[in-house]
């Protein structure tokens, strides 16, 4: 075997941290049946050649802690006996499991921002295995979904059902509104890039409209200061500015008026 197989399967960590060693050895464990798998190693009762190549290789990618471990545990078989090999491992690691602090993980467990309920319910699967809840596995899922899904719609729509949800009818239900959410955000983003030509066209227009209407303001306000200002300097130059207009047109009026007078 060269190093890059050999990488494939890191050695099993039998020190770190033993609240989760029993369920950290069953991932390993599944990780290495797979890969024997891929190698050929099939188990059958006419090949004992590959009973004993597996369990070699078993050995020898857990590592040299495994190792040591095997080497003092009862009824580990002979060199041929993989499966002898595999139970002796099985009942010195998997009876570690704490049940409490598995369950205790299991309720720790919330959705992650964009992920589906069907990709969380992976993740509650996976860790409801050490609860021994049993027959009630699948109910306990399902209420970790509806206790801890992050759609308020989603919520409603599972509350409706009442003592009628299944857990496939919660992943059914769930999926459905994350496709009807997806489609909607489409359709939204669909408005917005749409005729972007006329769109720029109508903010050019309110513009354009803003500002003619300040530049009718602007020349409105100037005539009312010019008006203003007349009125209060003819004010101060005349008393009789309420009766004439401050022009030449009044003073003619005026002369006519004092030769009449004559």
């Amino acid at each position: 075997m060269d190093d890059n197989e050999r990488n494939h399967i890191k050695t099993f960590d039998c020190y770190g941290d033993q609240n989760t060693l029993g369920l950290r050895w069953k991932r390993w464990l599944t990780a290495f049946e797979l890969f024997a798998d891929g190698k050929g190693l099939i188990l059958n009762e006419e090949n004992v050649n590959n009973r004993q190549r597996r369990r070699a290789l078993l050995l020898h990618l857990a590592g040299t802690d495994v190792q040591d471990i095997f080497s003092t545990l009862p009824n580990t078989g002979d060199v041929k006996d993989y499966k002898k090999a595999v139970d002796a491992l099985n009942a010195y690691f998997v009876p570690q499991v704490d049940t409490m602090y598995a369950r205790h993980c299991f309720r720790q467990l919330t959705q992650a921002p964009g992920e589906t309920i069907r990709q969380f319910a992976t993740r509650l699967r996976r860790a409801v295995k050490d609860c021994s809840y049993g027959e009630d596995t699948d109910n306990q899922i399902r209420d970790e979904i509806l206790c801890k899904c992050s759609n308020t719609y989603i919520k409603r729509k599972l509350l409706e059902e009442g003592r009628g949800l299944t857990l496939a009818k919660a992943l059914e239900i769930a999926e459905n509104c994350e496709k009807v959410d997806t489609q909607l955000a489409a359709m939204s983003l669909e408005r917005k890039e749409e005729n972007p030509a006329v769109i720029r066209r109508i903010r050019e227009t309110r513009r354009g409209s803003g500002k003619k209407n300040q530049s009718r303001k602007n020349q409105r306000s100037a005539k009312e200061a010019c008006v203003g200002g007349s009125i209060e300097r003819w004010d101060e130059d005349d008393s009789q500015a309420t009766q004439e207009p401050p022009s030449e047109e009044g003073d003619i009026i005026k002369e006519k008026k004092r030769r009449k007078d004559k």
